[in-house]
């Protein structure tokens, strides 16, 4: 609940006519973006130009609770301003809280909304024109029940264009608001918006008004399609503002590519034109990572929900046939670029199934495949919540044709909840500090493919937890087709500031931008590792001096390396003169001096080396990361432990035994460390986990965070780590805590 605040009295003001809602003729804003239990959040009321008298009102949306009138008081000194004060206490509910300032009446009536987000938000599409025609009322209170029930607190109003049937058998479309521009709508009775938003506004349920083109109107071409769209949510903002739970507008569009981002921006700054505090929110696909980057470099865009295809990649027309831990790399990608500029990363769960995925010849997947989507999400650092594609759609209305399936789902949904709080929580709630770094390039769609994705699964098999972050163009040169040509001062800072690790797989060229990033990055004490066989070139530094030595070519004459020997451990667990034997491959290699040297080929040439750089420090691994996993995944661990150690941190675990389609999360110190690692494999998977942590087996406490329990007995403990076996389709999440007399 929230404090007290809310029974102060209101206070009445004087307003005034000529009111254009495009001209901000009212404004509130509050001093935060995000909010805890025990902040305070600070809302200012500006009346600007105003000069009707009128009284103007504020009400706050309280997520899945209900609206209520808030208080204000006249800032000193001024008849135009007035504040008010939210505090927050530790019953407050999660979600968006989204406060609205009503001016006037009638044709004069104006709107202003500012929102906050306290801890995460649990989304769905409410698809408008599927709810049932002769009982649409109803059928949307039973609907926001059972969501709401499921943890649900905010909306997309989606799919606002209703085909409706005529006489005949033919059908035609028709928009499911009172709209006056659109060629074909219903008339206000029938007006779904007005409905939903009444319900809403009563149960406290933040929403978005997913905004479309006239599709009723066929005549529409080329640019008539953009000026529709600002149409259209000129108009909904002048109907519905006034609703307490409108928060703002959703683009209906959406887009892979880089091109995607010309248009959010015009869709968002026709959004902000009608008030500054309405959010905007995009659900892009992840053809091309450099959009997120993009995206993110968008002002008046907040909130990015990257559609992370799993179950869609099973469609006919996809055939990707992604494993469920994509989820994680999808989010981290979009939370990778969302954090440096401070945006809302929500991030997408699929509950449609195809072909081998069907349920019940429906809409529908299976238990296993819901659920497994929500660990990989919780396991990603960063996120702000979760978007159901779609609740309704694959849940709520097949529940009246398909009622045990849709059980089954719902019940996925349920368990997949308590999944995601968890994880997210208590584990993934922290960075790790070691990122991909996606830099600017002509050829990124080709890389995502084909070289971060198996990166990112073979960290996973590796049992280390990885994050994300693509390049983001700086202020002036984030508008395409035109090139990028300096780097992010804002971008390099966060990553200076905050110790990363950043990894490189298989990238060959870099442009200015990120050359020149990359060379500030470890001048000032960063650290990279670049996995090959493409070792990054850049026209902003030196390749020699960045590397530490010259590449040769042993691919160009044809030799093949087949075995590696370590010369010196930068660890632990690879040791000195150990001979590893290779599958005979091709690779480029390099002729750092002696003391660089970490591993050779077994012709002599080097195949792992690191060198100091100013400040920073450089590693270059000669094989992709995928086959050093394969061959030498010690030799993996230690040298990305060395990288971190460089920043004095320390990773908690180390894990054995992984496979493919795995996630792990970890987090912690000597103090208190947790862990979690979720199979989406269909049958049980066994790991060792070894904490780094001297003598744990002596000094900690080993708890199941799924059951609060301690874990206990000798079976499945060594004194270098313990056994745990994580079931099929399901995961494990545990807690080391130093015991009370060690502390």
């Amino acid at each position: 609940m929230l404090a007290a605040t809310f029974a102060l009295v209101f206070s009445s003001c004087e307003s005034g006519g000529g009111i254009d809602s495009k001209k901000g003729s009212i404004t509130i804003t509050a001093n935060r973006k995000r909010a805890n239990p025990g902040d305070t959040v600070v809302f200012t009321v500006a009346l600007n130009s105003l000069k009707q008298p009128g009284q103007t009102e504020v009400f706050i949306v309280i997520p899945a609770k209900g609206t209520e009138k808030l208080a204000v008081e006249r800032v000193p000194g001024t008849d135009v301003k007035f504040t008010g004060r939210i505090i927050l206490n530790d019953e407050s509910p999660e979600g968006f809280y989204v406060v609205t300032a009503v001016h006037g009446t009638g044709d004069r009536q104006v709107s202003a909304k500012a929102s906050f987000l306290t801890g995460k938000v649990v989304l769905d599409f409410a698809i408008m024109a599927n709810f049932d025609d002769s009982a649409a009322l109803a059928d949307m209170e039973s609907y926001l029940g059972t969501f709401t029930k499921a943890g649900g607190n905010a909306l997309t109003l989606h799919a606002n264009m209703a085909t409706e049937r005529v006489w005949g058998g033919t059908s035609s479309i028709r928009a499911v608001w009172a709209s006056e521009i659109c060629k074909k709508a219903v008339d206000r009775s029938g007006d779904r918006i007005e409905m939903m938003l009444n319900l809403t506004d009563k149960m406290g349920i933040p929403s978005l008004l997913s905004v479309s083109w006239d599709l009723t109107d066929s005549t529409l071409v080329n640019s008539g399609y953009l000026n529709s769209i600002h149409d259209i949510t000129d108009e909904m903002w002048k109907m519905f503002g006034h609703h307490p739970s409108l928060a703002g507008f959703y683009s209906y569009q959406e887009g892979s590519g880089t091109y995607f981002a010309n248009y959010i921006r015009d869709f968002c700054r026709n959004v902000k034109q009608n008030d500054q505090g309405l959010m905007t929110m995009c659900a892009p696909n992840i053809d091309d990572p450099l959009l997120a980057g993009y995206l993110a470099a968008i002002d008046e865009l907040d909130i990015i929900n990257y559609q992370a295809p799993v179950m869609t990649s099973y469609r006919p027309d996809n055939r990707k046939l992604f494993p469920n831990r994509r989820v994680k790399d999808v989010t981290s990608l979009s939370a990778g670029a969302t954090r440096i500029t401070d945006k809302i990363t929500l991030s997408h769960v699929e509950f449609m199934g195809y072909l081998e995925n069907n349920v019940g010849g429906a809409y529908l997947t299976d238990y296993a495949n819901i659920f497994n989507q929500f660990p990989s999400v919780g396991s990603a650092f960063g996120t702000d919540g979760i978007t159901f594609f779609s609740y309704f759609s694959c849940i709520y209305f097949n529940s009246k044709k398909l009622p045990a399936e849709a059980a089954v789902a719902a019940s996925a949904v349920d368990d997949g909840m308590k999944a995601f709080r968890l994880i997210s929580r208590e584990t993934a709630n922290r960075s790790g500090h070691l990122a991909f770094y996606i830099p600017y390039n002509d050829w990124c769609i080709e890389r995502w493919t084909n070289c971060f994705l198996p990166a990112t699964d073979a960290m996973a098999r590796l049992g280390i937890s990885t994050e994300i972050i693509p390049f983001i163009p700086k202020k002036g040169e984030e508008i395409l087709p035109y090139y990028p040509m300096h780097k992010n001062e804002e971008q390099l800072n966060y990553l200076i500031d905050n110790k990363y690790v950043l990894i490189l797989p298989d990238i060959s060229g870099m442009q200015e931008t990120d050359s020149e990033m990359l060379e500030a990055f470890v001048r000032n004490g960063g650290v990279v590792i670049a996995f090959g066989p493409r070792i990054p070139y850049g026209d902003r530094f030196n390749r020699e001096e960045f590397w530490g030595a010259s590449e040769i070519s042993p691919v160009q004459a044809g030799l093949k390396v087949d075995g590696v020997r370590i010369l010196r451990s930068p660890g632990t667990r690879s040791k000195p003169e150990q001979v590893i034997e290779l599958p005979p491959q091709t690779s480029t290699s390099w002729n750092p001096a002696t003391e660089k040297r970490i591993a050779d080929f077994l012709d002599g040439s080097c195949a792992v080396f690191s060198s100091p750089y100013n400040k920073g420090k450089t590693y270059v691994v000669a094989l992709s990361l995928n086959e050093a996993v394969n061959g030498f995944p010690d030799l993996v661990r230690d040298i990305i432990d060395d990288a971190l150690g460089n920043h004095g941190i320390i990773r908690p675990f180390d894990v054995y035994g992984m496979r493919d389609n795995m996630d792990v999360a970890m987090n912690g110190n000597n103090m208190e460390s947790s862990l979690v690692i979720a199979n989406y494999n269909d049958i049980p998977v066994e790991v060792m986990v070894k904490p780094s942590m001297k003598d744990w087996d002596r000094f900690h406490s080993l708890t199941d965070l799924r059951s609060g329990r301690e874990i206990t007995g000798n079976t499945m403990r060594d004194t270098d780590g313990f056994r745990i076996k994580i079931s099929s389709n399901d995961f494990i999440a545990v807690r080391l805590t130093l015991t009370d007399d060690q502390k």
